[in-house]
């Protein structure tokens, strides 16, 4: 059971992840809903009336004012993977982690828990991945997280908020998902179009289900003091290739597949040590994949 929690404040509001998280909350708790783009802000109040929704960039001075004074944790879940420009990725992640943080220390929030990513680290070589390891990211998107954890623990340190969690999550997918390869290879087979597969198909992953994410960040609403920093990664060890076959299995199509060239700047194998959650969030991730996509069709 994570902590109970009165008042949040959750970024990212239109993304994959938040929906989810939504409907997991406590109906006692009030929730302010940052969305970006005001055109979805009105779908997502729709979607979830008892839900404060605000939108507009995160640097308007008037947004801080929208949030209640007995907020207690921000859930800091915007970010992009990917955008048009190198500006744009780091905008969205380090820039927006920066303005988040000083909202918190303008309205006196002391907890954030926020949403990293296992790009921070380069190839494991099959070793598993673990919070002692030095960050050493390949990709810009991995870089952008890595500069937003050293923003919260800059601001931790200088004493503007009192406790972070980072969740370093490893290929979280399911309904709504629409970015990485189980989302990829769910949208080429209903399409009935061959996956695209990068090297020889045998890189290691552990997808995380994103019923799993959700209830980590439960878990985390305790906040202990300072950073924290965790592995969260799924249940199995599974291939790219064995992800293809199995979401091919689920859906009942015929798996084809165009072979690409490795890409050099993607970590080869993505395997973590998820003992510190164990230990101190009582976390484990239960979706094994088979079933994790058998929910994430059902649910298309």
């Amino acid at each position: 059971m994570g902590a109970v929690i009165k008042s949040v404040f959750i970024t990212g509001g239109s993304g994959f992840i938040a929906p989810h998280l939504l409907r997991a909350l406590d109906p006692s708790c009030t929730v302010t809903l940052h969305v970006r783009d005001a055109a979805k802000s009105a779908s997502m109040a729709t979607s979830f009336p008892g839900v404060h929704v605000i939108s507009g960039p995160l640097t308007e001075s008037g947004l801080a004012a929208k949030i209640p004074d007995d907020c207690e944790t921000v859930v800091h879940l915007a970010g992009a993977v990917h955008g048009p420009s190198v500006e744009a990725v780091l905008d969205s992640n380090v820039t927006t982690t920066r303005n988040v943080l000083r909202i918190m220390e303008r309205r006196h929030i002391p907890r954030l828990i926020f949403m990293s990513t296992a790009a921070v680290w380069s190839d494991t070589e099959g070793v598993r991945l673990s919070e002692s390891m030095e960050p050493n990211p390949q990709t810009l998107y991995g870089y952008a997280k890595l500069s937003a954890e050293r923003l919260i623990a800059d601001s931790l340190a200088q004493g503007q908020i009192s406790s972070a969690v980072v969740l370093r999550c490893n290929n979280t997918y399911g309904p709504g998902g629409f970015q990485g390869a189980v989302a990829s290879f769910v949208q080429r087979l209903r399409r009935d179009l061959p996956v695209q597969i990068e090297g020889d198909g045998l890189q290691m992953r552990e997808p995380l289900h994103v019923s799993d994410t959700v209830d980590v960040i439960k878990k985390s609403f305790a906040g202990r003091p300072g950073m924290n920093v965790y592995s969260i990664s799924g249940p199995e060890v599974v291939t790219v290739l064995a992800m293809a076959e199995t979401i091919a299995k689920v859906l009942g199509r015929k798996l084809e597949i165009e072979w690409k060239p490795q890409n050099p700047d993607r970590a080869r194998h993505i395997i973590m040590n998820i003992e510190k959650a164990r230990r101190e969030l009582g976390w484990v991730p239960h979706t094994g994949f088979e079933e994790g996509c058998r929910r994430y069709v059902a649910a298309l």
